[in-house]
């Protein structure tokens, strides 16, 4: 609404906002990148605070997801690159501080996690539109909520829009302790998919184990693909493959008939025999989330919210670090044997201007709620589906039929897989 005030400035005109909100001339602490290069050109700088317009959304960011493709970018490497100066990054997650005209899916003082930016996640605070904002279940924490855009996004488009995985088949998720593996073991799992998982250390071996594989493999291992084929009795249908420069060419021959290798992720060039390809009528195929279409984009959250609403999905976070060491964490997620998500906090803990307004009424409303005990992740991956007021595959299967066209194939081979 046209009025709410704050510092003696006026929000836009149709926004409806919280008492937070700091004004037009409001300035807040980002990462901004003035030339591409190393993790040094990351520099946090003061910059205007956006304001939210018809259709967008400001969120008042707590928790910001890195991600490989931001090392890209800032590189100058990405196959489109920013205007400079800009600030990087697409996922995060906070409360809403500000919604403009027309926005009805969510509301000042709501959890979300945002998937996308107009102006960048690396800051106190993000401008987004409404199609990027999403609810953030009341049993994740801003930094999970963080976790979720690109690793789940990504992992759930190369397994159902590229690769077209039912259940029954088996997957192998090439590199699985990391943001995107880890998101694709659980999808997959849910999915009734049989998956084999690879990671390069002990502590990676047992998460994934935990989040649901149903078998574990050292990648480091020089014969850990004979493994596969002894387990499969000839090969995988599905690959989703993280590093495809160092693995392509030996996946080809762990592939069963008409298997396809979804490459997620690659840092240079590989040699393939593409008669492995020949023998198996068999197919690679590129991924890439920036490909996907709205529509396509506005299906895989739709897919995604019940799981994550129900414990069914858990983002795993490896560890948190604070905005001003973002060169650090682009570092580090680069390196190999990586476990769970790296993820930025722009504030200390229950410091933002936020917290410290007199929303704090509206912010205790939204709290998290402490999880019931019975929906913890398990050892073995399994949810305690007691903790859920429906069957365990209701929450699963609405996602079939949304108000956004077809069925996905995920959702709807669940209802054949999971009753």
């Amino acid at each position: 609404m046209a009025g709410c005030v704050s510092g003696g400035a006026k929000a836009p005109p149709l926004t409806r906002c919280v008492a937070g909100l700091r004004g037009h001339d409001a300035l807040m602490k980002a990462i901004r990148v003035h030339e591409f290069g190393g993790p040094e050109v990351l520099r946090l700088e003061e910059a205007p605070e956006p304001e939210a317009r018809a259709g967008q959304v400001l969120v008042d960011v707590r928790a910001i997801g890195v991600n490989p493709v931001d090392t890209y970018v800032r590189a100058g490497l990405y196959a489109t690159a920013p205007a400079l100066p800009y600030t990087p990054g697409s996922d995060a997650a906070g409360i809403v501080v500000a919604v403009g005209d027309g926005v009805r899916r969510v509301a000042p003082g709501d959890r979300v996690y945002i998937a996308g930016s107009l102006t960048g996640a690396y800051a106190e605070r993000a401008l987004c539109s409404a199609a990027q904002v999403h609810p953030l279940p009341d049993a994740l924490s801003f930094a999970q909520g963080a976790a979720i855009g690109v690793p789940y996004a990504t992992a759930y488009a190369a397994l159902f829009q590229r690769a077209g995985a039912v259940a029954g088949e088996t997957v192998l998720v090439h590199g699985a302790s990391g943001g995107v593996g880890t998101a694709a073991v659980q999808i997959a799992a849910a999915a009734g998919l049989v998956v084999i998982a690879t990671a390069g250390s002990e502590d990676g071996r047992r998460l994934v184990a935990a989040l649901g594989a149903a078998h574990v493999l050292d990648h480091s291992d020089a014969t850990h693909l004979d493994a596969v084929r002894a387990l499969t009795g000839g090969g995988a249908d599905v690959i989703v493959e993280m590093l495809a420069n160092a693995n392509l060419g030996r996946d080809l021959g762990a592939l069963a008939p008409g298997g396809r290798v979804v490459v997620v992720g690659s840092r240079g060039t590989v040699e393939i025999d593409p008669r492995d390809l020949m023998r198996r009528d068999a197919e690679v195929l590129g991924m890439l989330l920036g490909n996907r279409t709205a529509d396509e984009l506005a299906a895989i959250h739709d897919a995604l919210g019940p799981m994550l609403a129900s414990g069914t999905l858990v983002p795993v976070v490896g560890r948190e670090l604070p905005l001003a060491a973002a060169a650090r964490a682009h570092t580090e997620i680069m390196e190999r044997n990586a476990r769970g998500k790296i993820v930025l906090t722009p504030y200390p803990r229950g410091d933002s201007p936020l917290a410290r307004s007199s929303t704090r009424s509206i912010v205790a409303s939204q709290a998290r709620r402490p999880p019931d005990p019975r929906c913890e992740l398990s050892r073995a991956g399994s949810i305690d589906t007691t903790c859920q007021p429906e069957p365990p595959n209701v929450a699963l299967i609405s996602a079939c039929v949304t108000r956004r066209g077809p069925p996905s194939p995920f959702s709807c081979s669940l209802k054949h897989s999971m009753k």
